[in-house]
């Protein structure tokens, strides 16, 4: 079998050998090309047709011929050698090797496997380049029209027909938008049929709508999208800043029961969440206060821990946050009063900090983000519902207040100065 290879096979295919190379070369990039552009969405794996299986056995049994051929050429003066030792005894062997018995079989037999062993190896990087997003098909998808324009749209342009394919085909968890459906060189692209399908994963990347006023924006796009979705039982939360959606919305909700909550930071009457209600112990304090006022570092991480701390006495003493902030603007009121009804370390967050006149520009610099804090979270309050387990959110390791060294707490308070005469100086 081998030795019919190497001799007979080698003539065959020994005056094809350049037009072999070529197409060895050229063929599996054109296949690549025709098989179209490898674009797969979840659940919309592209059908397999009767052209592309035709192109990858055509660029397969191509490949393969070009690469015989080659190994034929480098490698039969190396299989065909005459016996100088005792031939092997397996029956096998001898059979895959053929030729006289004169021949060194085993060489032949060797140089036949690793022959096979070459045509395996191309056949599966062939697989692999031809597959939907192989390699070879993602490089060549990369030279397709149209190509990038650039220019005073950038590469932006119209649908082409091509790239309309896929919106024709409906997905049950996408979104479908009904109307006319024009692409590139004016040509529409549904073909009258009116429709544009949206798949699921299409539709949850985002849809962009640009319009001008009365374009039709909300008619066209918004009311449709949430029609549907409430049709299919979906649950929505829908953002409508100018109040025009709620009227729709509701009527929606007649005809398939949805249940409505409407969230207005402005209204009093809306639902809302207070944040201070049920707060009984500085563990559940601290949590809540280190997530409302941010964390800085550096030189200003003394002010935040310390707007964090006193938040936190305010959250255990006053039961709701208009309280608190209306309680900030006595500062030395606030903090004789968390003396009295506190713990013990909040004398020291009164006795260190607010007896000199320089020290009540220190409260007032950090109770100040408290106070913005507040203003921001007491609108948004009704959207925040409460921690499933506040303890497994923080660890309060330390008492409130300031609790830093007294060298430290020194040395914050001559910054502090330096900062007040800068302020003054201006």
């Amino acid at each position: 079998m081998f030795f019919w290879l190497f001799t007979t096979g080698r003539e065959i295919l020994g005056g094809c050998l350049l037009p072999l190379i070529c197409l060895t070369a050229l063929l599996p990039i054109l296949a690549a090309a025709l098989m179209g552009a490898g674009i797969r969405r979840t659940g919309q794996d592209k059908q397999t047709t009767r052209r592309d299986i035709v192109l990858r056995l055509l660029a397969h049994l191509v490949i393969l011929l070009g690469i015989t051929s080659v190994y034929l050429t480098l490698m039969s003066d190396f299989s065909l050698r005459h016996a100088t030792d005792v031939q092997t005894d397996s029956e096998f062997i001898r059979f895959m090797a053929g030729g006289p018995p004169t021949l060194n079989q085993l060489r032949l037999f060797m140089a036949g496997v690793l022959w096979l062993l070459a045509l395996g190896i191309s056949s599966l990087a062939l697989q692999e380049g031809l597959r939907q997003g192989g390699w070879l098909r993602e490089r060549v998808d990369r030279l397709r029209s149209p190509i990038v324009r650039r220019g005073s749209l950038g590469s932006s342009h119209f649908c082409t027909m091509r790239e309309y394919r896929r919106y024709r085909r409906p997905d049950s968890d996408g979104v479908t938008f009904l109307g006319a459906f024009w692409g590139e060189r004016k040509l529409r692209l549904d073909y009258g049929a009116g429709t544009f399908h949206l798949s699921g994963e299409d539709a949850a990347r985002g849809i962009l709508t640009l319009g001008g006023a009365g374009s039709g924006k909300t008619q066209g796009v918004i009311l449709p999208v949430i029609g549907d979705r409430m049709l299919a039982g979906h649950s929505l939360v829908i953002a409508d800043p100018q109040g025009e959606l709620k009227e729709y919305v509701l009527r929606f909700a007649r005809v398939t029961g949805h249940l409505v909550a409407l969230h207005d930071p402005t209204s009093s009457a809306g639902p809302r969440y207070n944040l201070a209600e049920g707060i009984a112990n500085v563990s559940d304090a601290r949590a809540i206060a280190d997530v409302l006022v941010p964390n800085a570092q550096g030189d200003n991480k003394f002010w935040s821990d310390s707007a964090a701390a006193l938040l936190a006495a305010c959250l255990i003493r006053f039961d709701t946050l208009g309280d608190i902030y209306n309680a900030l603007n006595d500062l030395k009121k606030l903090l004789v009063d968390l003396e009295q009804d506190g713990p013990p370390p909040y004398g020291r967050l009164h006795t260190s900090q607010i007896t000199q006149d320089e020290d009540e520009h220190a409260a007032e610099w950090f109770v100040h983000c408290v106070q913005v804090e507040l203003m921001q979270v007491e609108r948004l309050a009704a959207l925040t519902g409460p921690p499933s387990s506040l303890e497994s959110v923080t660890r309060f390791a330390h008492s409130l207040g300031y609790n830093a060294g007294d060298q430290d707490f020194r040395s914050c308070r001559r910054d502090l100065r330096h900062r007040l005469r800068l302020r003054r100086v201006g």
